[in-house]
């Protein structure tokens, strides 16, 4: 098989042997830029004035102390602070001139940037609240900082995965994130009256991991992490970049060979998976008062100061973009999480074609956090902002479809957390932005107008029943004509053939292949 270019530079130079010290930050080449990733610090070709520089948190756990720090730093060289979708966090707006000194004043008051960024173990998530509720069963954070210590800075690690590997580890019977799309996925399960964890590999941004048909104890956690990596590095593709993640090899190979092949490197036999036991809310019982901050992942340095002067006993960094502040002194009956996830977006990375934090519209995002509606938005194809884990999702692009070329936006619908997983479907391939919270809110009506009892079953119970293309047809018609109670009630009953003929009748364009009658109709709903 022949070796892709990045593959190469590993065989040329170990990442781990990338000598920091002698870099001209001013005068990097691409293959600078690849190794210097390993080590967090980040700068493409297209915007090569700026550098980004990405801490390792993992497990979320961050102190007023590292805060304190943070908000100095950022002061001092004037930098943007952004909470990414994996809990971390990311310095932006660093420059050649000073990038490493920033990330030597940091390092030398113990923080890491070690493996953040190409292909390396990515930090390791958890619930936020793991071991601050009832809901946790399994300290999950302990076993987070056994397979770290294994893994960092590790010559047999460092840089040499196929590709990024994103992992998630949940002890508690709640999880506020969806993990879904990890490459290695723990989840809290019980067998024999024992708890421990169901193993799921193979997710990435638009699929979900999948059931690997095994069960294990909580203390054997970390030698199934570090079997797994190993058969990824042994067996893993290293050809075309677009197909190197974990996900290719599960799928090549099968579950059942995963599990033979594990079973021969830990030498014993792998119990079948367990009762899976925990749930995925946005909404929880909460036993503490917590004060959320950072809108869509930013924190100026107002909104730093703020969460610092709470002087709160615990902190934590969420996959939702949050920083928690946790007081256990005090009380609140309910916990919300963040239900919208977003990507840096085009004021900090010039691959993403527009910004949620600037153009989402206030009314929409209101109904959201009411309807306990998520939302995941990427700039861009790379899907950072969990738009294929999300009930809704969307990916900003440029579209000449409708008229002059504008801002635009890919939409997904759907994507199922519990049940069975199954990230969102495309329903619409482009829709100018000036359109799209007409949609939006007219999906959502429909959904409250369903009873559903939330947006994922309504997508598990009726949305998920119909091909997108009726959907597409639907939602359309909708707009146009806003439709009868009665059709309306067909489609909540999935009445598909009455349905049809109440749509005939509003129209004639309805007799037509549905196909062809969605592409007219989309032009007569969002053309300029």
């Amino acid at each position: 098989m022949k070796l892709n270019k990045i593959e190469r530079l590993k065989t040329k130079l170990k990442p781990i042997n990338y000598n920091l010290n002698r870099v001209d930050f001013c005068n990097l080449s691409n293959e600078d830029r690849f190794y210097l990733k390993n080590f967090g610090i980040y700068n493409i070709d297209i915007n090569p004035k700026y550098f980004m520089l990405r801490v390792r948190i993992d497990g979320g756990i961050i102190s007023k102390d590292m805060l304190i720090i943070i908000k100095d730093i950022a002061k001092k060289f004037n930098l943007k602070v952004i909470i990414t979708a994996r809990a971390q966090l990311e310095l932006h707006y660093a420059t050649c001139k000073n990038i490493f000194t920033i990330y030597s004043i940091l390092k030398s008051k113990g923080f890491s940037f070690s493996q953040t960024l190409t292909d390396n173990f990515r930090a390791l998530i958890t619930e936020p609240l793991t071991n601050l509720t009832p809901h946790t069963k399994i300290d999950t954070i302990k076993i987070i900082k056994t397979i770290t210590s294994e893994i960092l800075d590790n010559s047999e690690f460092f840089g040499i995965l196929p590709r990024k590997f994103n992992s998630a580890i949940i002890g508690t019977t709640f999880v506020s994130f969806n993990p879904w799309a990890s490459d290695f996925l723990l989840l809290l399960s019980k067998k024999d009256g024992e708890y421990g964890f169901n193993l799921y590999l193979g997710g990435k941004s638009s699929e979900v991991a999948k059931d690997i048909d095994i069960f294990i104890p909580h203390q054997d956690a970390k030698e199934l992490f570090i079997a797994v990596a190993r058969i990824y590095i042994e067996y893993g593709f290293r050809g075309s970049r677009s197909k190197t993640r974990l996900h290719f090899l599960i799928k090549e190979l099968g579950a059942k060979k995963i599990k033979e092949l594990l079973e021969s490197r830990l030498n014993k036999k792998l119990k079948s998976a367990g009762e899976l036991c925990c749930k995925i809310t946005t909404e929880t019982k909460s036993y503490f008062n917590i004060e959320s901050f950072g809108e869509f992942g930013e924190l100026n340095l107002d909104t730093l100061n703020k969460a610092i002067l709470l002087n709160a006993k615990i902190y934590r960094l969420t996959p939702n973009q949050e920083l928690l502040a946790i007081n256990k002194s005090k009380k609140q009956d309910i916990f919300k999480s963040s239900n919208i996830t977003a990507c840096a977006g085009e004021k900090y990375c010039k691959l993403s074609l527009w910004s949620i934090k600037e153009d989402i519209d206030s009314n929409l995002a209101n109904i959201l956090k009411k309807e306990a509606i998520t939302l995941g938005f990427s700039g861009c194809l790379k899907g950072c902002g969990r738009n294929y884990m999300s009930d809704i999702g969307l990916i900003g692009l440029r579209t000449n479809l409708y008229g002059k070329t504008q801002k635009a936006a890919r939409v997904y619908i759907g994507g199922i957390r519990n049940f069975n997983p199954s990230p969102a479907r495309l329903l619409y391939y482009s829709v100018p932005k000036k359109h799209l919270n007409s949609l939006l809110l007219s999906i959502i009506e429909l959904y409250k107008e369903s009873k559903e009892s939330s947006f994922e079953t309504f997508s598990q119970n009726i949305l998920n029943y119909y091909d997108v293309e009726l959907l597409q047809l639907f939602f359309l018609a909708n707009l146009q004509y806003r439709l009868s109670a009665k059709c309306k009630l067909y489609f909540f009953l999935k009445d598909i053939g009455n349905l049809q003929s109440e749509l005939k009748k509003l129209d004639t364009l309805f007799t037509k292949d549905i196909s062809e009658a969605t592409k007219i109709l989309s032009h007569k709903v969002w053309d300029d």
